[in-house]
């Protein structure tokens, strides 16, 4: 683009080459005047420069970049595609949701907001528990959550100590309180087959030599067995060495046997039976423990007070029998698998295991 310059009626020559015709702005170009004149504005010519308004321009910010420019000179609304809102903001509101690209106004609230990791106090809310499970993040394993009704809210209850029972109190306070009973724990022991106060002190004798005689009891918990105890009532007599024995069982299968007892069982008393290679694991459930003798006279453990086999296996089949008859012709070891009872056994024999 060459020389600008203003014109009216006149026809200067440039050179040899006549100026346009007409008015306007001609322009000039390697010397010579450009064919065709340009309109004049209206209104005053705009320098660089020169502290000027436009009035009645769009002008493309794709093209020009706009800078220090204030709030009050921008007029309708910038579309959501170039960064803008897409509606006016004048009488808007409230925290901004976005929505598929719909901006929508959301009420603010008179306190702070809730975040998902920050640590927060909140107050006066209602919390659906059916959209909203509760999850303890702190304290001891088996805390429990407790609901206050005087004070409307739920409060951590820690743990209560070893075989203690949650109870009302007379006051009416969830606690921890002794329990009344009691429970092999308090003896030492893991887990029995009974309480040891209801034990009839004649006992039975055990009478088939080379049977076992089965006793199930329930384990509470998962948990390592190292002994099993028993009383004998009367001691036995001639017992054939190397041939009396208890043994541990969960699902039919032996865990592990006592050492011999032949010795131990011709005197009365309290006898615990140590598992060869024990402890061992068992899990929550039933376990059984096989008893059985060789020899002139087995001795008598302690039972109940009841030795009616159909009252103390009432309701059980011989398979889940509380006590039972098993294997036959047993001498030095358990067999690996106990078969299903092939009677009830009509004495409460009594066993503990620690």
């Amino acid at each position: 683009m060459g020389t600008h310059l203003a014109c009216t009626t006149l026809t200067p020559t440039l050179g040899t080459t006549p100026a346009p015709t007409g008015s306007g702005f001609a322009t000039v170009t390697a010397g010579a005047w450009d064919a065709a004149a340009r309109a004049a504005p209206v209104g005053a010519v705009v320098g660089i420069s020169d502290t000027q308004t436009l009035t009645n321009k769009t002008i493309s910010g794709a093209s020009n970049t706009f800078a220090a420019l204030p709030t009050s000179a921008l007029t309708g609304t910038v579309a959501v595609a170039n960064g803008g809102f897409g509606q006016s903001m004048a009488a808007a509101a409230g925290i901004v949701k976005w929505t598929a690209g719909v901006l929508a106004f959301v009420t603010a609230p008179a306190g702070a907001i809730v975040g998902t990791t920050d640590t927060q106090t909140l107050t006066n809310k209602t919390i659906d528990i059916a959209s909203n499970p509760l999850t303890v993040t702190s304290g001891a394993t088996g805390d429990l959550a407790l609901y206050n009704s005087a004070t409307g809210r739920f409060e951590r209850k820690a743990i209560g100590a070893s075989h203690k029972q949650l109870r009302v109190s007379a006051a009416g306070a969830v606690e921890w309180l002794p329990r009344p009973d009691w429970i092999p724990a308090d003896h030492g022991l893991l887990a029995w087959n009974g309480d040891v106060y209801c034990l009839a002190s004649a006992g039975s004798t055990l009478a088939a030599a080379g049977t076992i005689y089965r006793v199930r009891l329930h384990i509470p918990e998962a948990m390592s067995i190292t002994n099993i105890w028993c009383y004998v009532a009367v001691a036995g007599s001639t017992l054939t060495a190397g041939q009396c024995f208890c043994a541990l069982y969960q699902g039919n299968t032996k865990l592990g046997q006592t050492a011999d007892q032949a010795a131990a069982w011709v005197s009365a008393g309290v006898k615990t039976m140590a598992l060869t290679g024990g402890p061992f694991a068992v899990t929550a459930g039933d376990i059984d423990i096989a008893v059985w003798f060789n020899g002139t006279t087995g001795p008598a453990l302690a039972t109940g007070g009841q030795n009616a086999a159909t009252i103390m296996n009432v309701g059980l089949s011989l398979a889940n029998s509380r006590w039972g008859v098993c294997d036959t012709g047993i001498t030095t070891t358990a067999p690996t698998n106990l078969i299903t009872p092939s009677a009830a056994l009509g004495r409460s024999y009594w066993f503990g295991v620690s």
